[in-house]
């Protein structure tokens, strides 16, 4: 049932990540201990996210299995476009963002919603209470906040479930006989 779905909203600290300085690449660690509830879909958010300056224009995005909880920074060791999480066991390439305009262009709103087969793998990695992002940005981009939505469904336990077996075994006899 729709109504079972629940929300949540995860932001980080700093909310912009830094703005995504060309010289760095960034983890950011999350808690998840929802036991019961079962993730269905997933969006990332970047705000206002903006080339400020022309050069090298892109942002790998990562999922990551783990990480330290909250953000952290890394240098960048090459400094040259190449994707420096990439690398790192437990995985996934979620995405290449690059700006759609020159700089200096207008800001977008980023948004990625994660594919089934992106969700399967976040279920895995959250599994254990805990999972990560991964940034790895070459170029400079300024951005007003990241967000990462999660919406779940309460998985009904086996005892709940037992309970409502009679009950809709009765319906359906119900249905059957008035047919």
């Amino acid at each position: 049932s729709p109504s079972w779905a629940t929300v949540y909203e995860f932001n980080p600290t700093p909310a912009d990540i830094s703005d995504f300085a060309h010289e760095k690449y960034y983890t950011w660690g999350i808690n998840w201990n929802k036991p019961g509830e079962a993730i269905i879909s997933s969006q990332l958010t970047i705000n206002n996210i903006n080339n400020w300056r022309v050069e090298n224009d892109y942002l790998y995005i990562h999922l990551m299995n783990t990480a330290p909880l909250g953000v952290r920074t890394l240098a960048d060791r090459d400094n040259n476009g190449v994707d420096n999480l990439a690398t790192l066991i437990d995985q996934i390439l979620l995405d290449t963002y690059s700006d759609a305009y020159d700089s200096p262009g207008p800001a977008e709103n980023y948004l990625h919603t994660f594919t089934p087969s992106e969700l399967v793998t976040l279920r895995s990695y959250a599994s254990d209470g805990t999972f990560a992002l991964g940034f790895d940005p070459d170029c400079h981009y300024y951005n007003t906040g990241v967000k990462l939505t999660l919406t779940t469904q309460v998985i009904p336990e086996p005892a709940t479930l037992l309970l409502l077996a009679p009950g809709l075994l009765s319906g359906l006899a119900l249905r059957k006989k008035r047919i």
